[in-house]
């Protein structure tokens, strides 16, 4: 018989799981006197899908699931090698990993990591639906949030069959990783910058003061930074200012134009009212593209050592106040 395609998503642990008893075999079809037993395997007739028992983690209780043999189109909890996530814009199927209620029940929980086709791509972790954390856009090279993690990268996964790592799960990585990785750490339009201790984490943009000047002085930063007053940015003889080594802001409001060069970037930057920031889209070769910000701009941090340069439209009362480099 087929099984059908959705009992329950699993991963390759548990597949692993099942793989050890002793008494595992494959079957085709089971009937009264070729029953399931635990352990064994049933397969469809495309080998497409599993059928099995399987215990997670630590749990006593037994639970009987339906998973990928092969093909990865409903991932569960794990991103597994060969596997997608993200959004099929032609069929409209989305891949999306959804945590497990617990180590020990296999019951979907609020936590859900997916990909954002709004404005410029990127990848959010979200509880409740609402952001905790995210990629960044891709940047030609890598996620402009995912530090140390680029496409030069291989990752080399294998499973270990001792008595001393039988079935055990390593860490690659994880986030967040400290407070400047949860979404909107600082509130709009700010800087968070984790490396000096002394000093509190958040800084305005050029350009923007705090919003609650009592709120910041207390180490608050939730609520943000606005616009100096009287600044103006639309026409006025503005500029811009480079802030280094940063994690791009949210660019699902994003205009993105990879036909233009940074320059024609700035120019298209300047003609707009609206335009916050610009970049270059993808890092490769020198940069190109047109990555521009409009509005507030949301959930940025320093880095130390990588990161994009973003360029912030100021007034140009204030442009002369500012290095050439912002830290």
């Amino acid at each position: 018989m087929d099984v059908p395609p959705l009992v329950l998503l699993l991963c390759l642990h548990t597949l692993l799981l099942l793989l050890h008893h002793t008494r595992c075999k494959t079957l085709n079809t089971i009937s009264p006197t070729i029953p399931l037993h635990d352990g064994d395997v049933l397969l469809s007739e495309n080998k497409n899908f599993a059928l099995g028992f399987f215990s997670p983690s630590n749990s006593t209780r037994r639970f009987i699931g339906t998973w990928y043999n092969k093909s990865f189109d409903h991932p569960s909890d794990t991103l597994m090698p060969f596997m997608k996530l993200g959004l099929d814009w032609r069929t409209g199927m989305d891949w999306v990993l959804t945590s497990w209620r617990s180590e020990d029940f296999p019951g979907p929980e609020n936590f859900t990591y997916r990909f954002d086709p709004t404005g410029y791509p990127q990848i959010f972790l979200c509880k409740n639906a609402a952001p905790l954390w995210r990629t960044g856009p891709w940047t030609g090279l890598c996620w402009s949030g995912l530090f140390g993690m680029s496409s030069n990268y291989i990752f080399n996964f294998s499973f270990v069959n001792d008595h001393e790592e039988d079935g055990r799960w390593n860490e690659l990585w994880r986030t967040p990783v400290e407070d400047c990785d949860y979404y909107m750490a600082c509130g709009p339009n700010s800087n968070c910058n984790p490396y000096n201790a002394d000093q509190f984490r958040c800084t305005c943009l050029p350009g923007f003061e705090p919003r609650s000047p009592a709120d910041w002085f207390l180490r608050d930063g939730s609520g943000g930074c606005i616009r100096s007053p009287g600044a103006s940015t639309c026409r006025s003889r503005e500029g811009f200012v480079k802030v280094a080594l940063v994690k791009l802001p949210d660019t699902s409001r994003a205009y993105v134009d990879m036909g233009l060069s940074l320059k024609e970037c700035e120019q298209e930057c300047l003609k707009n009212c609206s335009c916050t920031a610009y970049t270059s889209a993808d890092e490769r070769n020198g940069g190109f593209g047109c990555l521009a910000g409009y509005g507030d701009l949301l959930d940025m941090r320093t880095y130390s050592n990588i990161g994009q340069d973003l360029y912030i439209q100021v007034d140009a009362a204030i442009l002369g106040t500012y290095e050439l480099t912002y830290t």
